[in-house]
C-alpha cells in the first residue's frame, strides 16, 4: 500500500467500480481504479538557514549632502570602496569613510573615473565647483556637448577619443599618463 522512493513517498489506493452479480462472486473480477496520491514534501513554514545568529552589520551613509559634521565623525561605512574619499575625509581600514575637518559633506561624482565621491568642505573654497556635481548632472553635462551627427559617423575608436576630448573640455581630472597609454594603444 505504502512505497517510498528515497525521500518521496506515494500511498496506493484502489477504489472499487460498480461491479454485475457475477462479479461478486468472484472477487478478482472486480474491475477497479488504480490511484497513486503523491503527498507534499515542501516544508510549510518558512525558515533560513542564517539570521539567527548573525549580527547586523549596520553598514550605509551615516551623514548626508550638506550635513555638518566634525573631524573624525563617520560619514559611511561601507564594504569596499562604493563611495571615494574626497578632500578632508579619510578612510579607516574597513574602508570606514571618516571626517578629518569641520565643515559640510558634499557628495558629487566624478565622470572621468565614473566614481561617487564623499568630500567635507571646510569653507576655504578648496572645491572645485566643475567637480562637484552629481552623477546626472555629470552626465547630462557630457551629453549636451557632444554633437550627434559627428559622433555617429565615427568608428568605436573615435567615438571613444570624441568622448574623452569632450570630458577633458567639461572639466574632468583625466591624468596626462591616461591620456598617453590611450592614444599610443588606439589607431584611428
Amino acid at each position: 500500500m505504502f512505497a517510498s522512493f528515497g525521500r518521496i513517498s506515494t500511498t496506493s489506493i484502489r477504489i472499487p467500480l460498480p461491479a454485475s452479480v457475477g462479479s461478486i462472486l468472484n472477487p478478482s473480477a472486480i474491475p477497479s481504479l488504480h490511484l497513486q496520491i503523491r503527498p507534499a514534501t515542501k516544508k510549510s513554514s518558512g525558515g533560513t538557514s542564517n539570521g539567527r545568529d548573525s549580527n547586523p552589520k549596520h553598514l550605509g551613509i551615516k551623514k548626508g549632502d550638506g550635513s555638518y559634521v566634525k573631524p573624525s565623525q563617520i560619514l559611511v561605512r561601507q564594504r569596499g570602496t562604493r563611495f571615494h574619499p574626497g578632500l578632508n575625509v579619510g578612510v579607516g581600514k574597513d574602508w570606514t569613510l571618516h571626517a578629518l575637518a569641520y565643515g559640510r559633506v558634499v557628495i558629487h561624482y566624478d565622470l572621468a573615473r565614473r566614481r561617487k565621491i564623499i568630500s567635507v568642505d571646510d569653507g576655504s573654497n578648496s572645491l572645485n565647483p566643475v567637480t562637484t556635481r552629481t552623477q546626472s548632472q555629470a552626465k547630462q553635462m557630457l551629453a549636451d556637448s557632444i554633437d550627434i551627427p559627428k559622433y555617429m559617423s565615427l568608428d568605436a575608436v573615435g567615438r571613444y577619443k570624441y568622448v574623452l576630448e569632450k570630458e577633458s573640455i567639461n572639466g574632468s581630472r583625466r591624468s596626462h599618463s591616461t591620456m598617453n597609454y590611450i592614444s599610443s594603444h588606439t589607431t584611428n
